[in-house]
């Protein structure tokens, strides 16, 4: 069931050569290389977000960063063999990171909603109270 997910593979001794040979042309800047690696990892580095995260859009997202990441560090890794593991690594990185900082944003919002909630009342009498009064007495 899992192999039909990820779409149909080249047989396993095939897969490693070609990968190797995909990862050593990319490390040496030829960037046709590194698209069929992201086409070999995509589907299923997808699948694995939208379960980690699950929303579709975001696991996209993600997932393209994680991307972007592996072109940019593509000299930090050292064996062919190490490139998924990096990839779904940094692919979770990713995710915990835009997570983490949609929360604090959210945070900040909240802090600042109660601030001007508290701001508005003086002594017990809103805004739109003494905005009334001041319309009445003119």
């Amino acid at each position: 069931m899992r192999r039909a997910e990820t779409g149909p593979r080249p047989p396993a001794g095939l897969a490693g050569d070609n990968e190797a040979a995909l990862f050593a042309a990319a490390r040496s800047g030829v960037v046709a290389a590194y698209g069929q690696l992201v086409r070999i990892h995509q589907v299923e580095l997808r699948h694995f977000l939208r379960r980690a995260c699950r929303n579709p859009h975001d696991a996209d997202d993600y997932a393209q960063e994680a991307f972007l990441r592996g072109w940019e560090k593509l000299r930090e890794i050292r064996e062919p063999q190490s490139f998924r593991g990096w990839l779904f690594k940094t692919a979770l990185r990713v995710m915990f990171d835009r997570q983490k900082s949609r929360w604090r944003a959210m945070a900040r919002e909240v802090k600042w909603i109660e601030e001007q909630t508290s701001n508005a009342h003086y002594g017990g009498v809103d805004d739109a109270e003494i905005d009334l009064e001041a319309a009445m007495r003119a």
